[in-house]
């Protein structure tokens, strides 16, 4: 039955040239096929406890944990007669690692943006027994969707069959937390709502958090959802028992249904936004050729125009890329330029007197020490201001995200005001490349080659002289490789937000398309679409999706 489902939306959407609904079928059908685990994904923002929250669960300390960004790699988790960890790296090798050593692949320290170009984790462990076929998935914390924590997260999204959304009590359900919840809802029936560290606050506190996340999910989604308390400290395993009574187990033990489920939910909304169309379609079909000019000049009005929505978008992807370098120059140069020349400086100092041997071999050591000291610490800052270089692209995604949001609206307001009726349901979806962390470079020392001169300065009398020359040095070194950084950053970043551009005009094209396909076809008659919408919709009641 489901595959006549998808077998009409096939047709329909290709005899009515909807591209939008086309595009989405191919998703669907891999997850109809993916039957071998139920993937329980573990989402939320950065340092919202994740990694903790599993390993609390499992009562076994398997992920790393910490205060800066840690997990960088998907990881899996499900059962295992013996504690076994395997990666997949990205060309497909496997490679069986110890346990024990797992965060020298999944943590941001150790592998940083992802240098061992690993795909995924799959973590074997006996505690995951009795929720076989349950495959826990932990993911990389959400801050920036630009970050290459973050891409890798939403590369997976589509993949959820159910979900537990962590939100911090610190901060609960920020704007991120409500966009992550809708993103999982459009994936699965089965998302869960845990409020992690409630240690930190009282409990009349978290009764009051309890509250106000419930108000807020229902003005947003007019649906309740479950939502658990929980704290790896404090009444630990009453919440940790919870969790497994009322979530992990009942999934194991209704893994089949819950798959069809989330298959269903899938095809549910692709179907319905299929019948959206054919209703615009219906509502237009019998109008002459001139009125359906003048009822599509209605719909898409000036503000509407393909021309201006490019030159908008164009706009808004030239004023972010304009302001790239100034971003990144105040984050380095202005912030740590100063401290870094510094502190290479002093350690320069204190490392030159332990140097030995002639002028080459001095200079040698001294080039050898420049690059791996400046590797070290111009990656360190990186590091550090991570989040804030990636902010900016951040920042660029949300303006491009509310300007198609708007589009989406005024779209809407003009077929209601024109039809009647709603424009079909579409989820807006940017992608972008993650941003890669440049190479650091080191120029020569001395102009000439030292090799060849080091005879004519004894250093027993130069040495001193070197040692200043060198400490003279480090600040063209630091300004010339903080440049150097920057350029390629800014390269990288502006290069996300052309991505992202690309992918706005490539939405709008596209539901235009389909909405111009829509009122302008010529291939079906009123009984024909009614004909297509009464044998969608007695498939979706047959299905049991509608």
């Amino acid at each position: 039955m489901l595959m006549n489902l998808i077998e009409q939306i096939r047709s329909i959407a290709h005899r009515q040239q909807l591209v939008s609904v086309l595009s989405q079928l191919n998703e669907i059908e891999a997850i109809h096929n993916e039957h071998e685990f139920l993937d329980v994904v573990i989402l939320g923002q950065f340092k919202a406890g994740k990694s903790s929250f599993i390993n609390n669960l499992l009562g076994n300390e398997l992920l790393p944990t910490g205060v800066l960004p840690v997990t960088a790699i998907i990881t899996r988790i499900s059962y295992g007669n013996e504690p076994l960890a395997m990666v997949t790296h990205s060309n497909g090798n496997k490679e069986r690692v110890n346990i024990d050593l797992l965060h020298e692949y999944i943590s941001e320290k150790s592998n940083p943006k992802n240098e061992k170009q690993v795909a995924v984790v799959d973590i074997f462990v006996p505690e995951m027994k009795n929720f076989e076929p349950v495959r826990l998935v932990d993911t990389p914390g959400l801050g920036s969707v630009f970050t290459h924590n973050t891409e890798v997260t939403n590369s997976w999204l589509g993949k959820i069959k159910a979900a537990i959304v962590v939100i911090s009590s610190a901060q609960p359900l920020s704007e991120h937390d409500i966009e992550l919840i809708k993103q999982a809802t459009g994936q699965s029936p089965k998302v869960f709502i845990l409020i992690s560290k409630t240690d930190v606050v009282a409990e009349q506190e978290l009764a009051e958090i309890n509250a106000f996340v419930k108000i807020r999910l229902q003005e947003h989604f007019d649906a309740g959802f479950p939502i658990f308390p929980y704290s790896v400290i404090k009444n630990d395993e009453k919440y940790r028992q919870n969790i497994l009574d009322k979530i992990i187990t009942p999934l194991a033990a209704e893994s089949d249904t819950v798959q069809q489920q989330v298959y269903n939910h899938k095809l549910n909304f692709l179907a319905k936004k299929t019948i959206g169309y054919l209703n615009i379609s219906l509502k237009t079909v019998q109008q002459k050729d001139e009125e359906r000019e003048k009822l599509k000049s209605q719909i898409v009005d000036e503000t509407l125009n393909l021309k201006y929505i490019k030159k908008d978008l164009s706009q808004i992807g030239t004023n972010y890329k304009e302001a790239t370098r100034d971003v990144l120059k105040k984050l380095f140069l202005e912030k740590h330029a100063e401290d870094l020349t510094k502190n290479l400086s002093e350690n320069l100092a204190h490392e030159f007197d332990s140097w030995k041997g002639n002028l080459a071999q001095v200079t040698r050591q001294y080039e050898r020490w420049i690059k791996e000291t400046m590797i070290k610490t111009i990656k360190e800052v990186e590091l550090q201001e991570w989040e804030n270089i990636a902010n900016h692209a951040t920042e660029a995604y949300r303006h491009f995200n509310s300007y198609l949001t708007g589009f989406r609206e005024r779209l809407n307001q003009n077929i209601k005001k024109v039809l009647g009726i709603d424009m079909p349901a579409s989820d807006i979806e940017i992608e972008a490349s993650p941003i890669e962390s440049p190479q650091i470079h080191i120029s020569r020392t001395f102009d000439s080659h030292i090799d060849m001169l080091w005879f004519f300065i004894p250093m027993s009398v130069f040495r001193k002289a070197v040692k200043k020359h060198f400490l003279k040095e480090v600040p063209f070194e630091t300004e010339k490789n903080s440049y150097r950084l920057i350029s390629q950053l800014n390269d990288t970043i502006n290069k996300v937000i052309d991505e992202i551009q690309f992918h706005a005009m490539e939405y709008v094209e596209h539901e235009l398309e389909s909405l111009s396909a829509t009122i302008d076809t010529h291939k079906s008659d009123k009984q024909e679409i009614e004909k297509m919408i009464e044998t969608l919709t007695k498939e979706l009641t047959t299905t049991g999706t509608l």
